[in-house]
């Protein structure tokens, strides 16, 4: 795989970001998953932090190796701790998410000539135009999540706002105490 379509480096620093400043996750998560990761251990990190997050557990080194196992992925969540402060961690998940297309487009590029060789003509450009709307996004209507999407972004909502000490998330029912 060519170097310029990874960045080892881009990878750790979001997870640093993320893990100096949780509340950055609900903001990263809206343009990458777990799979826009080139390195398994970076996407293992990514995943678990969201898991935390959807749990409300604390996403630190210490609850992602709790949530991983001992051992696992150990070397990508130091040098995401080693990671030098991102202050505009959103164009860092973007370059990323632009990486991630451009190996899936290689991939597709790969893929190309066994279509072509054993599907008829109409079923095999039916195929690559899938697969190539696939990677443009277009699957993927933004204002649709899965539930487990939704309920991180909520958990790392309510958690931002817990932490600025601003508003209610919602109606309020009047006792202080129960918002």
């Amino acid at each position: 795989m060519s170097e310029t379509l990874y960045s080892l480096d881009f990878e750790s620093s979001v997870l640093g970001a993320i893990l100096f400043n949780p509340l950055v996750l609900a903001d990263v998560a809206e343009i990458i998953s777990k799979d826009d990761f080139y390195s398994r251990d970076n996407s293992q990190i990514f995943k678990a932090m969201s898991d935390l997050a959807s749990k409300g557990e604390p996403i630190d080194d210490k609850f992602i190796t709790k949530e991983l196992g001992v051992g696992v992925a150990q070397n990508a969540l130091n040098d995401a701790l080693s990671s030098s402060g991102v202050i505009d961690v959103i164009k860092y998940a973007r370059h990323l998410k632009e990486l991630a297309a451009k190996r899936r487009l290689l991939a597709v590029a790969q893929s190309v000539p066994q279509i072509i060789s054993e599907k008829p003509l109409n079923d095999a450009l039916d195929e690559l135009s899938a697969k190539l709307y696939a990677i443009s996004g277009g699957e993927k209507n933004t204002s649709y999540k899965t539930a487990l999407e939704a309920a991180t972004l909520a958990a790392a909502e309510i958690l931002r706002r817990k932490a600025e000490g601003t508003g209610l998330l919602g109606i309020s029912t009047g006792f202080g105490e129960l918002d």
